[in-house]
Order: structure tokens, then C-alpha cells, then sequence
């Protein structure tokens, strides 16, 4: 391919702008839905675990069918799907119907976020994959900035239900720009077997344990060995990993819960997507900024004192939940909020991959990325499902000084790296 063609092939990228448009307001509109459909600080709670819990293997699922289907056709199924899923919402009043749409919505997500990064190496050359990657993000960003534009407008001048329309055909937009945008130069390798002994073929495939008789037993002793177990719990990783699960129970348990509690203290639906659109604005500015803050940092990529910022700007909001209202409550959650989820949550994102980058090397080094983003996965579904609990027994303040407390602590363990 001629190197002026590859240079022209981002034009591809632009077709997401309108499915980005869509996820944007979800995670707000979601839990404003289930209220609205009188649904349970519970059910909200439950939703968003379960959001986050099907996240978890959607990624290794589609990842794998990534590698024998085309990026297009994945990418194709993804968008339909979830533009007819969001679509049911209107006509699904149960709150267990609306709970496994949103984890349909999160398995399909799977499916496009795969392909769309390997279409990036696909179609550009190696020495441009950063800057392109740099693109595709800033594109992102920008369809969710939009989408939460939408989300204020829509919950000032109409309803949820006419948001929930506007964001499925926003969803179908990107699949039909697809169709005539995407051109997908992948083709999927095949593999063929030739069976000479048609009777050796068949024992081999009706009897698997001769393949366990023949696995040495040292060896599958020398995997689980403690030995090993024990050198992971003094390594430097080992240490990195529990402190970012801790940072996700955190951040899960306080994102499980901040929606519901802006509502159930008095701010109007178009007033909570005010907060989180500021905030989304601000993250954007600060993801392209952070490496400066980064590359200051000497010893520890991870600028451990924004941590700390983000643990006490969240012990902060809980105790606005106790002591103020009206006005005050709101602008003070808009400072604390932008504080915390758009400025200290970029730095520390791009700190912590930059430190996995330069700790992994090797051809393990996809495997531990994998196991981080399990972590993360699950640090925010028991961080969610524990929050509906925490705010049902103990008051919305609760999960939100628990989840301050929680940040101070991995401020600490990411102090020690």
C-alpha cells in the first residue's frame, strides 16, 4: 500500500463519533432509567456490578474471535446489537429486563473496542500506531463529550425515553457509516488438517486423557509450586497489583453509588449530567496533558499525591451529603467531582500504564497487562455491588468515605513502589 494511502486510511476513525456519542451519557443514564422506572438504590447498585462483571470476559471472548473473524464484520455485529438493545429500553419497564440489556450493552461493547484498536495497526504503518491510537482516543473523547451534551439537553427539554432514542439511532449511525467507511483488509487464516490414519485420528480425538498421561508431573507441580507463589507475594508487582485493587474497590464503590445520591439529595437529571460533563471535559484536556506531570515524577511514574487528592476530595463529597444543600451541595460536588474523576483520575491512568509498560517486558508482558485490566474489572464490580449495600445500611455518605478512605490507602502502597 502506498504510504499516502495509509496516512489518508484514519478517515475510518471518525465513523465511531456517533456510537461514542451513545456511551458517553450511559453510565448516567442508566441508573437515572432504573429510578425513574422505580427502581432501588439495590437494583442501581446491581446493575453496575453487573455491567462491570460481564466486562470482565467480554474483552478475552472477543478477543480471541477477533483473530479468525474480520475486524468489520465484529465491529458491524457490535453496533447493530447494541443499538437494537438500547432501543428495548423504552419498552422494558422490569428492572431485571433493564439490568441484562445494560450487560448486553457491555458484552457487545467487546466487540467493536477489539477490532477497532487491531484496525489501527491494520491500516497504518508501525511508525504511526501511537500517534493514531493518540487520534482514535481524542476521537473517543470527543463523541462522549457530545453525547453528555445531549444527556443535559435532553433531561432539560424532554425525557429519558427520547435521550434512550436519540442515543440507539446514534449507535445505528455508526453502523451504517461502517458499512461504506470501513475497509477491512483482514482475512481470517484457515487451517487445514490432513488425516492420513483415519482410525489413529479418531482414538486421538474420543480419548483426550493420553494427551494428561504424557504432561509431566514435576512440571504441573512446578507451576503451582509455592516457591513461586511465595517470590510473586515479594515482588514488585505483586505489591502494584494489590494497591490498584484496592484503588478500583475504591473507585467502584464510589461510581456505584454518585448518581443515585446526587438524585436522592435534590439535583434535578439535567443538573447530574452537568456535574459528570464538566468533570468528562476536564478529564479530556487532562488526558493530553498528564505525561508532563508524568515525566517530572523521577523515581515513580505514578504521582501517588493525586491518589491522595482523589481520596480526599471523595471523603469530601460524603461529608457534603451530611452538612449541606441546596446550591452550596451542588457546586461543591461539581469542584470536588471535576477534582477528582477529571483531573487526579487522568494522571494516575496514564502513570500507572506507564509503569506497567516499563516494569513488563517480554513476551509475557500481554498476560500481566491482561491480568491488570482482570483487576480493575474486579475491583469495580465488588466495589458496586458493595456500595448499594453500604448506602442502604449507613447513608449514601458512607460509600463515599469509604471509598476516600480506600484511595488513601493505595495512595500509600503506590508510595511504596
Amino acid at each position: 500500500m502506498p504510504e499516502d494511502k495509509q496516512v489518508s486510511s484514519s478517515a475510518w476513525m471518525y465513523t465511531t463519533i456517533p456510537a461514542n456519542i451513545a456511551s458517553g451519557p450511559l453510565s448516567t443514564l442508566i441508573p437515572l432509567y432504573i429510578l425513574a422506572t422505580g427502581g432501588s438504590v439495590i437494583a442501581v447498585a446491581l446493575a453496575i456490578a453487573v455491567y462491570n462483571a460481564v466486562s470482565i470476559p467480554s474483552s478475552f471472548v472477543w478477543g480471541r474471535i477477533a483473530d479468525t473473524v474480520r475486524r468489520k464484520t465484529l465491529i458491524l455485529l457490535s453496533y447493530l446489537v447494541t443499538a437494537v438493545l438500547l432501543g428495548f429500553l423504552l419498552f422494558e419497564k422490569d428492572i431485571t429486563a433493564i439490568i441484562f440489556s445494560y450487560a448486553g450493552i457491555a458484552f457487545m461493547t467487546g466487540a467493536s473496542s477489539t477490532p477497532l484498536n487491531l484496525l489501527v495497526m491494520d491500516t497504518s504503518p508501525k511508525d504511526m500506531w501511537s500517534g493514531r491510537f493518540s487520534l482514535l482516543q481524542t476521537i473517543t473523547s470527543f463523541g462522549n463529550v457530545i453525547g453528555l451534551i445531549i444527556g443535559v439537553v435532553a433531561t432539560i427539554y424532554s425525557s429519558l425515553s427520547v435521550l434512550i432514542v436519540v442515543l440507539s439511532a446514534s449507535v445505528f449511525a455508526s453502523f451504517l457509516l461502517s458499512i461504506f467507511m470501513i475497509n477491512d483488509k483482514f482475512r481470517p487464516q484457515r487451517h487445514e488438517v490432513h488425516i492420513r490414519d483415519f482410525g489413529r485420528f479418531l482414538k486421538n480425538l474420543f480419548m483426550p486423557q493420553n494427551l494428561i498421561v504424557k504432561m509431566p508431573v514435576y512440571y504441573l507441580m512446578n507451576t503451582i509450586s509455592l516457591k513461586k507463589i511465595n517470590e510473586f507475594r515479594r515482588s514488585y508487582l505483586y505489591l502494584l497489583y494489590l494497591t490498584s485493587l484496592i484503588f478500583y474497590l475504591g473507585t467502584g464503590i464510589f461510581n456505584g453509588e454518585y448518581v443515585v445520591g446526587l438524585k436522592y439529595h435534590g439535583i434535578s437529571q439535567s443538573g447530574v449530567f452537568e456535574i459528570i460533563f464538566i468533570a468528562m471535559v476536564l478529564q479530556a484536556i487532562a488526558f493530553r496533558y498528564s505525561h508532563l506531570v508524568i515525566s517530572a515524577t523521577k523515581r515513580n511514574p505514578i504521582p501517588f499525591k493525586f491518589v491522595g487528592v482523589r481520596g480526599i476530595c471523595y471523603m469530601l463529597i460524603g461529608i457534603s451529603f451530611v452538612i449541606l444543600g441546596g446550591s452550596h451541595f451542588f457546586y461543591a460536588n461539581m469542584l470536588l467531582y471535576i477534582t477528582a474523576a477529571g483531573i487526579a483520575y487522568s494522571v494516575f491512568y496514564v502513570g500507572s500504564y506507564t509503569l506497567l509498560f516499563n516494569t513488563l517486558k517480554g513476551e509475557q508482558g500481554g498476560r500481566w497487562l491482561g491480568y491488570y485490566s482482570t483487576i480493575a474489572g474486579v475491583g469495580n464490580f465488588i466495589g458496586a455491588f458493595a456500595s448499594g449495600l453500604m448506602a442502604v445500611d449507613f447513608g449514601f455518605w458512607s460509600v463515599f468515605v469509604g471509598a476516600g478512605a480506600l484511595m488513601i490507602v493505595s495512595a500509600y502502597g503506590f508510595s511504596k513502589l
